[in-house]
């Protein structure tokens, strides 16, 4: 009796283990409330809290990115729960759910297969009596001998049944035409709304929990394919103080998770940063200076608890670089047919508006010396369609100062620059500019961070009330025959005249020949006062000109050389053809 009371406890504790081992989880469904996006990933953080009983919980969470990084998970509850495990799988079976405008893009779809199936089969049935017809033609003018009138009667029945059958051909062949491209402008909103059901992860975790009570969680992980790229919109009044910038990011996420009314932080840092201490390298002037960042997007990790995160770098395909038909069959998969005309007008919207997200965010990046973070004060939303969305990070008033610039040698136009300081203290990224003056567009610059220098100088157009002439100043151009040389002279006048109602400064640049053949010698006859570089041949001019004024410069040069020798001189410019001068 007392060993059947043992075998019966010993069996009741082993089907306690077993049941405890094979407990469901409980799913738990978070919401993300913070994504702090890095150049080239994010770092997602999802609050909840779960009600826990004494002793082992089994919990999933459910329905999060298939980007994640398993070793980059983390998980804080209070110290009255112990976690055990943390684990992810990707889920298969319950694959990312379809929003309601997919779901109609979906069934819209299976409307138009199901119509173009039966259009296909009433065209196959035409083709079968057409081929029918022809066999039945050919086997009765071999076996009989037909007169003329039944000749005539049958060649009019086959002529007005092959007619009938080739018109409902090509009135079924234009529907299905016509069926198909529409299938293709709703899987290209598909594909645009990134609507494959792809396998979504989950986080399995074990925890002990000392007592039973609602129990607190956070969840953070790092994942790939998202990130932000920076841009510039600066606004500029002519000679005014100050300039306005304005530091904007472009975002995308592809991560497979919309990001719904999050508290967003921007950042310049590494998500996937070393755990080892820092190493000073050696600082090589003559190489890149700037701090270098690899990508994650794709990235295989490996971790030990010995040594760092391992980055294997794959650079993404540029999707973009495909033709046409191979976007068509990413796009379409097996709806594709070789017959059809894809080449619809939203097609062609969509590839003329595409933005180039590859080289938005590319391997090596130029940012600040340390890590900056921008938390953005208001929630922001971006779903994951792989779309840029602009995200406003400051306004930056600087204080400024202009000057003009000219050669009037190659343009007759003095442009206005506006020289920048204290950029250089505001954590600023690499990237386009896009320049306004008075509210009208200029055009495009780039900020490179890597530039030591400590004033920017952006072009802000050109300015009419600035007015410049360069003329040959007549009868200076002259040969001279010195026994077994020859001399050339040439000088030039220039005017500049400051319309403006205040002074400008200005700073023309024009140049002289140099020459690397020893037997030709060139000598500066007259500069203005200008600097002169001997070794590039520039004259440069900085002058201060009063309003409604005038200022005049000359500059004159001679070249002594060997009468058996061609030489260049100047260009004279025609509309139709360059031509050069020779001496």
């Amino acid at each position: 009796m007392k060993t059947i009371t043992m075998l019966l406890l010993f069996c009741s504790f082993f089907c306690s283990v077993l049941m405890a081992q094979s407990e469901a989880p409980i799913p738990i469904k978070t919401n993300i409330h913070a994504v702090k996006l890095h150049l080239q990933g994010a770092e997602v953080m999802r609050k909840t809290s779960i009600p826990l009983k004494e002793g082992r919980n089994h919990l999933v969470f459910t329905n999060l990115s298939p980007k994640l990084y398993e070793q980059t998970i983390q998980v804080a509850t209070n110290k009255a729960v112990k976690v055990i495990s943390v684990t992810s799988k990707q889920n298969f079976i319950e694959r990312r759910q379809a929003t309601p405008k997919i779901k109609r893009l979906n069934d819209s779809l299976d409307i138009l297969r199901d119509a173009i199936d039966l259009l296909e089969n009433e065209r196959g049935s035409y083709e079968e009596e057409q081929a029918l017809l022809k066999q039945n033609r050919s086997m009765k003018s071999s076996q009989q001998n037909l007169t003329v009138t039944e000749l005539e009667k049958m060649s009019e029945f086959y002529r007005k049944r092959n007619f009938e059958i080739n018109k409902n051909i090509t009135r079924l062949t234009k529907r299905i035409t016509t069926l198909s491209r529409q299938v293709f402008d709703y899987k290209l909103q598909l594909y645009e709304l990134n609507a494959d059901r792809r396998a979504m992860a989950e986080i399995y975790l074990v925890v002990e929990a000392a007592t039973a009570a609602k129990t607190d969680f956070d969840l953070r992980y790092v994942v790939s394919d998202a990130g932000w790229a920076a841009i510039y919109d600066l606004e500029a009044s002519n000679f005014g103080s100050t300039i306005d910038l304005a530091y904007r990011a472009l975002t995308y996420n592809n991560t497979g998770v919309d990001w719904n009314d999050v508290e967003l932080t921007l950042s310049t840092g590494d998500p996937l940063q070393s755990m080892l201490q820092p190493t000073l390298n050696v600082w090589n002037l003559t190489g890149s200076s700037s701090y270098q960042i690899n990508t994650i997007a794709n990235i295989d990790i490996s971790v030990n608890n010995n040594a760092p995160i391992q980055q294997q770098i794959i650079q993404p395909n540029n999707y973009y670089e495909l033709s046409k038909t191979d976007e068509i069959k990413a796009i379409l998969g097996k709806d594709y047919s070789e017959t059809i005309d894809y080449n619809t007008a939203e097609f062609e919207r969509y590839r003329n508006n595409q933005p180039d997200i590859p080289n938005m965010v590319t391997a090596t990046l130029e940012v600040p010396e340390f890590n900056a973070d921008f938390k953005i004060k208001k929630p922001y939303t971006i779903p994951s369609d792989r779309k840029p969305y602009s995200v406003d990070i400051k306004q930056f008033e600087l204080p400024a100062t202009y000057k003009h610039y000219a050669v009037p040698k190659l343009d007759k136009d003095a442009f206005l620059l506006a020289q920048v300081v204290g950029w250089e203290d505001l954590d600023l990224v690499s990237g386009p500019i896009n320049i306004y003056n008075n509210k009208k567009y200029i055009g495009q610059s780039r900020l490179s961070i890597d530039n030591l220098s400590d004033t920017l100088s952006v072009s802000l157009g050109r300015d009419p009330n600035v007015v410049l002439s360069r003329k040959k100043v007549k009868g200076s151009s002259k040969k001279v025959f010195l026994g077994t040389s020859k001399k050339a002279t040439i000088a030039y006048d220039i005017v500049v005249r400051n319309n403006h109602s205040k002074p400008i400064n200005i700073e023309i640049l024009d140049q002289v020949p140099i020459s690397s053949d020893k037997d030709v010698v060139i000598t500066v006859d007259e500069k203005s006062n200008a600097a002169y570089d001997e070794k590039t041949g520039v004259l440069s001019w900085n002058l201060t000109i009063p309003s409604t004024q005038n200022k005049a410069l000359t500059f004159g040069f001679s070249i002594k050389y060997p009468k058996d020798k061609q030489v260049k001189i100047e260009y004279k410019k025609s509309r139709t053809m360059e031509q050069m001068r020779y001496f």
